[in-house]
């Protein structure tokens, strides 16, 4: 490429299903974007510059020079701040300290803390995002070595109930199928203001999962699985 503009062409093949023209490179280079603007919610400035300049000194703690840290305005969920996306991966952190952050950097240390600061995956459904955090938790920091496409297979009209699916491939090239009903949870729901700025409340439904079933594609039944309370 000889300039920025050329990237929407590429971008645009590639959504279309076709091969770009241009010679693609494999890279281990993280970039983690941190909210810091307080434009639009005070919250991302107060609290996502102080920790982005301890991240920073973070990354250079460990010597991780793949990893590249970046101010970034709003990209939702501002009442999580500090808030973080992390690319390439497309997954999206919260209620962040500095413990969590070196955690999910090195992918090492306790995994409960996914349980506080873990927001979600962008290439996954909205809803479904509950399961695929469970199957971190059961399957610790490997998860994240393994290929994962989800969807959700039936849903009620209120959507109180949800029947979903993931599915994941491990590194051996086995693929395996989790299903699970995810039920809302009245005790967890939350109404509140998504944003300090907001004019009225919104209702944020959490649920529980139920049901949990994993199967690998040599249709071998595994034992039903009973998560930990979960939202």
């Amino acid at each position: 490429m000889t300039n920025l503009g050329e990237v929407a062409g590429i971008v645009k093949q590639f959504l279309a299903g076709e091969t770009p023209n241009c010679v693609t490179q494999d890279s281990d280079t993280r970039d983690i974007l941190v909210c810091t603007h307080g434009s639009h919610d005070v919250c991302c400035a107060r609290y996502g510059n102080p920790f982005y300049c301890k991240a920073l000194a973070t990354v250079n703690e460990l010597s991780l020079t793949n990893v590249r840290l970046w101010k970034a305005s709003h990209f939702g969920g501002h009442r999580f701040a500090p808030t973080a996306i992390d690319f390439p991966d497309g997954r999206y952190y919260g209620v962040l300290d500095q413990d969590s952050f070196k955690s999910i950097l090195i992918r090492s240390g306790d995994l409960e803390c996914f349980n506080r600061v873990y927001r979600g995956w962008g290439i996954l459904p909205t809803k479904i995002q509950v399961l695929e955090r469970e199957l971190i938790l059961r399957y610790g920091w490997n998860w994240f070595k393994h290929k994962v496409g989800g969807s959700i297979i039936k849903e009620d009209a209120n959507q109180d109930s949800i029947q979903a699916e993931i599915s994941f491939q491990k590194p051996n090239g086995l693929i395996y199928h989790c299903r699970a009903e995810l039920i809302k949870d009245e005790s967890k729901t939350l109404q509140l203001k998504g944003s300090c700025g907001a004019q009225k409340e919104s209702v944020f439904v959490k649920y529980t999962i139920k049901n949990l079933c994993l199967y690998s594609e040599l249709l071998e039944i595994l034992p039903v699985y009973q998560p930990q309370m979960a939202s």
